[in-house]
């Protein structure tokens, strides 16, 4: 009877043992990283946080465009402005980290990101030669600070509480709302000598407009902004932001170019508003991949299926200038220039993904500000800081028996 009971309590620990491993093994499955860069890896709320930083960044793309001209220029356009066209537009705004809080480290760290920030706009005209016209340089810093969230409320100093600001905030698979700050400072130009109008005085009549091709373009701008992000159950994310612009001179070379006077505009409103839809099929058969899920302490004939999620983005970027434009060529002054997106991606895709873009105001690429157009084109995304899904495992797997 004694030995009897004692294989029954050794049975009874074996099997718990057992479960106890298939539990670790199913908490313990693989992470896949998505990007050129990987996020913080563990399972906090703050990895989602630092998320939602990468899911509201702007969108890159290689793209083909087509563009039409809204408002004619005074001089016609020349060979190599585009006077046919673009073969192809390349935008790239790339925030790499330089400053953001790791796995574990405080509160205070892991809400704050500085940022390293560099973009740039290339053209192929379809002219003669096909040459670039004079791009976009882009380049400053970025500090981001979350001010509240819906976890662990309003706290920027005050001590954590490890046990639930470091517990596995994906497995609750609850929304999150962030509040952040943004302040930005950049220098903006395309990188040309002195000299900004293009003169013509044919048949006696001055005519002048700006140069497109040697033309120097110049601006600095801080900016302060507020960004409101909603990511639900599911992990879809809805955000939005509003920012106050305020363009001028620096100091040295870092100036504000004299001939944009009155024309560019100094101050400015501008932000997004943004829709991120994450698709997960979960447990459809025929949608899912099957992998090893497979570690030291795992029997290492479990696997299971990992969910092919999907994202759709749809995003309005946005600025409206305020202040004394009397000196913008055109009787309309295009106050209001908004840039609509829509992108789709996969995790596994990496970096990449499909993007439609539409625009419609002033010219986003720098001199180019004096021509009013409207622009459609279709092509490649870019995302090197990609979106990284904080799914719990039973989101993100199906263990197979």
């Amino acid at each position: 009877m004694k030995q009897t009971l004692l294989s029954s309590i050794s049975l009874l620990l074996l099997c718990t043992a057992k479960a106890s491993a298939q539990d670790t093994c199913y908490h313990n499955a693989p992470q896949y990283f998505v990007g050129l860069t990987s996020p913080n890896i563990d399972e906090s709320v703050y990895t989602a946080m630092q998320n939602i930083w990468y899911s509201n960044e702007k969108i890159s793309y290689l793209a083909i465009p087509r563009y039409n001209i809204v408002e004619t220029p005074s001089i016609p356009l020349r060979d190599g402005e585009g006077v046919n066209g673009f073969l192809f537009e390349g935008n790239l705004y790339h925030q790499a980290p330089i400053a953001m809080g790791r796995n574990q480290s405080t509160h205070f760290w892991q809400t704050s990101r500085l940022t390293l920030d560099y973009g740039f706009n290339i053209r192929m005209a379809k002219d003669g030669s096909n040459p670039l016209v004079p791009n976009n340089n882009v380049i400053g810093l970025t500090i981001d600070k979350i001010l509240w969230n819906s976890y662990n409320k309003f706290r920027l100093f005050t001590k954590d509480d490890r046990k639930t600001s470091f517990a596995n905030w994906n497995q609750l698979e609850q929304s999150l709302t962030t509040v952040s700050l943004n302040l930005t400072a950049h220098h903006y130009s395309n990188g040309q000598p002195p000299g900004f109008f293009l003169i013509d005085s044919t048949n006696g009549t001055v005519k002048k407009r700006n140069d497109y091709l040697r033309g120097d373009f110049s601006t600095n701008y801080f900016q302060m902004g507020i960004t409101v992000s909603h990511m639900t159950a599911n992990r879809s994310i809805f955000s939005g932001k509003l920012a106050y612009q305020r363009d001028g001179s620096v100091f040295g070379p870092l100036t504000f170019s004299d001939e944009q006077e009155r024309s560019y505009g100094k101050n400015r409103l501008n932000g997004f508003i943004q829709y991120r839809f994450v698709g997960n099929p979960t447990n459809c058969d025929g949608k899912s991949t099957l992998i090893a899920a497979t570690s030291d302490t795992c029997d290492p004939r479990r696997s299971a299926r990992v969910n092919r999620s999907y994202e759709w983005v749809f995003r309005l970027d946005y600025e409206y200038i305020m202040g004394d434009l009397s000196l913008y060529p055109h009787e309309r002054k295009y106050r209001f220039n908004p840039h609509f997106y829509l992108m789709y991606t996969r995790q596994k895709w990496r970096a990449l993904g499909f993007v439609l873009h539409y625009y419609y105001g002033r010219d986003y690429s720098n001199i180019r500000y004096d021509l009013p157009v409207s622009t459609f084109m279709g092509g490649i995304s870019i995302n090197f800081n990609k979106f990284n899904v904080p799914f719990s495992n039973k989101q993100r797997f199906k263990l197979k028996n």
